[in-house]
């Protein structure tokens, strides 16, 4: 009797186990791939999500004034991550404007309001993003 790496290798010889496993390999490669792209977007996502929370509780742990915001602020701005997808990374862009914004006219004493609902608006897009890569 054969031992079995001979007989896989004559079974993988032959044509007709060749051609359907060729065929399946490449049917299967773009689903790979998109598992893959799919992978690398939800662990940036979660490093996104990471560094957020991180310079949350930096700023908690803060006293109250315009340091404090302008620390946060500064800890966001820190956040690359070139493999995120894209409405992520527009989210959250979209989210330090406005509170630079915010900050901006606190400092100068008028009203937060607007600013304080395009926060609350991105903060609001970046966790359905987020939710979409748990």
């Amino acid at each position: 009797m054969q031992p079995w790496h001979e007989r896989l290798a004559a079974l993988g010889r032959k044509k007709s186990l060749q051609i359907p496993l060729a065929i399946i390999a490449v049917i299967s490669f773009p689903f790979v791939i998109r598992g893959w792209i799919y992978s690398v977007r939800q662990s940036n996502t979660w490093d996104i999500e990471r560094k957020m929370n991180s310079a949350l509780q930096e700023l908690q742990k803060s006293p109250p004034g315009f340091e404090r915001a302008e620390k946060y602020l500064i800890r966001l701005n820190a956040i690359e991550n070139p493999y995120a997808p894209d409405d992520l990374k527009q989210a959250l862009s979209d989210y330090i404007s406005a509170c630079e914004r915010s900050l901006e006219a606190g400092k100068a004493g008028r009203d937060t309001t607007p600013f304080d609902q395009q926060m609350n608006a991105a903060k609001q897009r970046i966790f359905v993003i987020e939710k979409r890569y748990d």
